[in-house]
């Protein structure tokens, strides 16, 4: 359990305090580059947790000798980080865009929740 707290937690939190901090500075000025610019970061250190944790992941997979039961959510995630690199093409981001990526993370545990509940793992 305190693995499982540590990779998708705290590693995130302590990789990303750069990222956190300056989109809040972005985001204060309220206009619209600032808030893509503050939008383009977040996205981007999505990404690159998804990418770390699934490094973690595949790492413990392979050096611990575990049994492999992690490809719908791993096929989930790249998918989703597909998804979300659509939308870093744009050049300005609206607030629309915002809740769709919002909703990118709930859209991907239904889908997990649907695919595990068809028998594939």
């Amino acid at each position: 359990q305190n693995s499982t707290f540590l990779y998708e937690v705290v590693i995130p939190i302590i990789s990303n305090a750069a990222e956190i901090i300056s989109t809040q500075f972005y985001a204060r000025k309220k206009t619209r580059k600032s808030i893509t610019i503050a939008l383009s970061a977040l996205q981007g250190s999505a990404v690159m947790n998804n990418t770390v944790c699934l490094m973690i992941l595949m790492g413990l997979v392979h050096f611990r000798g575990l049994a492999w039961d992690y490809s719908v959510e791993t096929m989930t995630i790249l998918v989703i980080e597909a998804i979300s690199a659509m939308f870093t093409r744009k050049k300005i981001l609206t607030v629309v865009d915002a809740c769709f990526i919002a909703l990118l993370f709930p859209l991907s545990l239904v889908c997990i929740a649907i695919f595990t509940s068809f028998g594939y793992s």
